[in-house]
């Protein structure tokens, strides 16, 4: 994550959870944010 937002240079937002419902595109897990200058935070539902 941190070498494609550096890449794009724009953050890139991941899911972390284990369970993902295809039907309606829900995540139960955390969500994580990674920054172009390499930073990765914790951080709510975008």
């Amino acid at each position: 994550m941190r070498l494609l937002a550096a890449t794009l240079g724009v953050p890139v937002y991941s899911a972390t959870g284990y369970n993902y419902n295809v039907f309606p595109r829900f995540n139960t897990g955390d969500y994580v944010v990674c920054q172009p200058d390499g930073r990765c935070t914790p951080t709510t539902r975008p």
